[in-house]
């Protein structure tokens, strides 16, 4: 199940062949900032069930759980066989950080490298036709238009919702908060240390907005969404601040 953005799945079905569709387990997925699949979780409960995390090119550098499924690094479709994962118009490969095809547009595509991935810059540059790099801005317009209303944070806690976010939250994969980290007295580490817990806080809202996305199925629980996730991310700049002594 995918939800209206650009490669963003939200959801699937595990089932065996004799089940058949409808009558298995149903999963959620929750993703980074660059759309990577980092968590598996099941609605019903919150348990997380799998755990993923990247180098920045998308090779899998640490894996929690046995679960199988199909989408890895940036949303997209990872082939187990030959170790590639799929942009439409090219098989990407992780582990080398370069597609496997020329571009088919050529040097319209703005590279001279045709086989280079988003300029080599993949923590700023999507690239999810596998055609032209975009930053992550523009290749996200379609979700952050189409998908402002249902905006989450910790204050939509009900039913699934909060069961995925209290497992979320005490699991041994969650993310760190700004309140309970200590940054280091150094003042050259203090900045990079807050910078990273920020993305971190950051990155939970993002999670529990697709878990919102998935379950806020009325006009007035995407009004509340959007209303809560604006005072949890005014709180997580203040806690920000805090963290890098600019607000004691």
């Amino acid at each position: 199940m995918h939800s209206d953005a650009v490669d963003e799945p939200v959801g699937f079905e595990e089932y065996t062949v004799s089940s058949g569709v409808g009558s298995g387990t149903e999963h959620a997925l929750y993703a980074d900032r660059q759309g990577s699949v980092i968590w598996v979780t099941e609605p019903a409960t919150g348990q997380v069930v799998a755990g993923y995390e990247y180098d920045g090119y998308g090779q899998l550098t640490q894996t929690a759980g046995t679960l199988s499924q199909p989408y890895g690094y940036t949303g997209r479709e990872y082939d187990a066989e030959s170790g590639l994962y799929h942009y439409r118009a090219r098989a990407y490969d992780p582990a080398a950080g370069v597609f496997v095809q020329s571009d088919p547009i050529e040097f319209a595509g703005q590279q001279l490298n045709l086989y280079s991935y988003v300029k080599n810059n993949p923590i700023r540059w999507a690239d999810p036709a596998g055609l032209e790099s975009a930053p992550y801005a523009t290749a996200a317009a379609g979700a952050i238009s189409q998908n402002a209303v249902s905006a989450i944070s910790s204050g939509l806690l009900f039913g699934a919702v909060w069961n995925i976010y209290h497992a979320l939250a005490t699991s041994d994969l969650a993310l760190p908060s700004i309140a309970k980290s200590e940054p280091s007295d150094d003042s050259e580490d203090r900045e990079e240390e807050c910078l990273k817990i920020l993305l971190a806080a950051e990155a939970t809202a993002a999670l529990l907005r697709r878990a919102c996305y998935a379950y806020a199925k009325t006009k007035a629980a995407q009004q509340n969404c959007y209303r809560m996730f604006n005072m949890r991310m005014e709180q997580i700049m203040k806690e920000y601040n805090q963290c890098r002594g600019l607000d004691e």
